[in-house]
């Protein structure tokens, strides 16, 4: 970073004060300490700048992880960047690929199918979480489901992983905790009842 002496100009008078620019935009701009530029130049260069340094933060960002714009717009503000420069960042970002709120909403459903075994009402309290938009994750939800077991079948699934654990509780203990667990993980009450069942029956068969 340099430090650039700016002088607005008015008609009457020139008024000094401090402003402090990104160096690739100071040099691109043929800016050096002391310089004079009219107060039109110097919103523009505030302006290329504000978005230089917001861009510069998304781009860390982004590189970390996938975020949707909704947690990128709360990060880049939490750094205090400016509503204007976010939006033309938020703009470029979607035109480079970078984001994309409909992968990131297609990705946490087929995680959330098929590795977490979360059922629908959780998937969708994180997808409102990250902030995305209720049509978008409509549709990732709706395009996981037809490729994806049944409700049932998904509750059986997180049910197996802890098998052991249900296998050492007498029947109403566990039939107590199968039922709490299926309905933290977002599966709705008739999912959670034809689910523990059926892994009941599972469990009687194995004996």
């Amino acid at each position: 970073m340099i430090r650039v002496n700016a002088a607005a100009v008015s008609s009457c008078s020139t008024v000094r004060r401090r402003l402090e620019l990104d160096h690739a935009l100071a040099i691109a701009a043929g800016i050096r300490v002391g310089a004079t530029i009219s107060r039109s130049d110097l919103a523009e260069l505030v302006r290329k700048d504000s978005i230089a340094s917001a861009e510069k933060d998304a781009l860390a960002l982004l590189t970390r992880r996938d975020h949707s714009e909704a947690e990128l717009r709360k990060k880049l503000r939490a750094k205090d960047h400016d509503a204007a420069a976010i939006d033309v960042v938020v703009a470029r970002c979607t035109d480079w690929g970078y984001l994309d709120d409909e992968r990131i909403a297609r990705q946490l459903v087929n995680d959330a199918i098929n590795l977490k075994r979360l059922g629908p009402a959780r998937i969708k309290q994180k997808l409102g979480e990250l902030g995305i938009d209720k049509d978008v994750a409509r549709e990732a939800i709706s395009r996981a489901e037809d490729n994806a077991p049944s409700p049932v079948e998904q509750a059986l699934g997180a049910l197996a992983s802890k098998r052991r654990s249900y296998a050492r509780l007498d029947a109403e203990t566990a039939r107590r905790r199968m039922y709490g667990f299926l309905q933290r993980r977002g599966f709705d009450f008739d999912t959670v009842r034809a689910a523990v069942e059926r892994f009941e029956n599972e469990l009687r068969d194995a004996e």
